[in-house]
């Protein structure tokens, strides 16, 4: 049997390196005659600073950190205008399931403007399938509801429902624009129905008895302030009487005394027209 001497690790450490410096050595540049001290491609950076080369490089489409239009010329970038075409290549409904495909991404991440305008994109290729195109005004109809623009929520969430009038989660975030709106008697309708589409859906009910406890806050408060006015003028009226069986007539004027500009006349006890009457006094 032959035995097999196993190389130390170290050996094998240093011969991985010396294959690397070789490789690298065959790779790397070196000017013949003739030849530019620096590749060609390099050739006309050298004299730049570091903010020219990156401004440079974002022109291009895989180094961009923002979008750059130009060619640095006045001109238009050419990359950046290719790519943008190959986004429309293809049949309209693919076209339109990727820019509402790119537009979920930028949900996900929580970029709503940008995904609006990827959804817009979409629908503005007028693909002619109903399903992409309900998607779509769906999608961004989630996306100006987290943006607060309620209008327009409900706007698209009228045309996805135009497309597919039981479309739960587009009559959910409709509901949802109008509650946050206080036009509660149009959300609760709204999920109403939809609640006959769909009984045991959780998000519906929910916010159907969150409707439901602010309309009751609502009328309890409105109820309230209703028997306040009518024992305000309650009282006044019995004042009124008071001063009436006494013969006293009240004198109403816009330059009262100083000193009385605050005081009222009063009964002591409010529901009583013969009680004690009490008269604000000024002792000189």
């Amino acid at each position: 049997m032959v035995e097999i001497e196993e190389i130390p690790d170290e050996q094998k450490h240093e011969e991985n390196v010396d294959k690397l410096i070789s490789e690298w050595e065959k790779r790397r540049y070196v000017p013949k005659e003739g030849d530019p001290a620096l590749p060609p491609q390099l050739s006309e950076l050298a004299n730049k600073s570091t903010e020219e080369v990156l401004e440079e490089l974002n022109r291009l489409p895989l180094f961009m950190t923002e979008l750059d239009e130009t060619d640095g010329d006045g001109g238009s970038n050419m990359q950046v205008e290719a790519l943008k075409a190959l986004a429309y290549e293809g049949e309209p409904h693919e076209v339109a399931t990727n820019f509402k495909n790119q537009g979920n991404d930028c949900y996900k991440a929580k970029q709503y403007k940008d995904a609006i305008e990827f959804y817009t994109k979409g629908l503005d290729v007028c693909c002619g399938k109903d399903d992409i195109n309900a998607a779509l005004y769906l999608n961004r109809c989630a996306c100006n509801l987290e943006l607060k623009n309620y209008r327009r929520c409900i706007n698209d969430a009228k045309e996805c429902l135009k497309i597919q009038p039981k479309n739960i989660k587009a009559l959910f975030r409709s509901a949802k624009a109008f509650f946050a709106v206080e036009r509660y008697d149009e959300a609760e309708q709204i999920l109403l129905f939809a609640k006959g589409l769909d009984e045991k859906n959780a998000a519906v009910n929910a916010l159907i008895k969150t409707i439901e406890d602010k309309k009751r806050k609502i009328r309890e408060r409105e109820e309230r302030k209703r028997k306040e006015e009518e024992e305000r003028q309650r009282v006044q009226e019995t004042l009124n009487q008071a001063l009436k069986m006494r013969g006293f007539t009240n004198v109403e004027t816009n330059s009262p005394p100083e000193l009385l500009k605050e005081s009222k006349i009063h009964l002591e006890d409010s529901h009583d027209v013969e009680s004690q009457l009490i008269f604000p006094a000024t002792v000189i």
